[in-house]
């Protein structure tokens, strides 16, 4: 199990004893993690919501998961962020800038 903290979690977690758990991970920071899923390696890179201008930091906060470094693996990118112009939703709803 992944999470991803987002705009509405504290600064911190509560304590869980699931935390402790070895297949949960938390992106409580910018980092990867790497995982064999069926015989293969699936890298998880993310990082927790950023609250003010994604956009100047994440190009920064991206290189400080180490993702892009992984070796013949599957990537996926973990965030709780909107994404300008992102189209989602079965509305086809579009992030835009104006209503950030």
């Amino acid at each position: 199990m992944l999470l991803v903290p987002g705009n509405h979690e504290r600064s911190t977690l509560p304590h869980s004893p699931i935390f402790h758990h070895p297949r949960f991970h938390v992106f409580d920071r910018s980092r990867t993690f790497s995982l064999e899923v069926e015989g293969e390696k699936v890298s998880f890179g993310g990082f927790p919501d950023i609250r003010h201008n994604v956009g100047q930091s994440f190009r920064r906060t991206l290189e400080e998961t180490k993702l892009l470094r992984e070796q013949n693996a599957l990537k996926i990118l973990c965030m709780h962020q909107a994404i300008e112009n992102a189209v989602v939703g079965v509305q086809n709803y579009q992030f835009r800038k104006d209503w950030m």
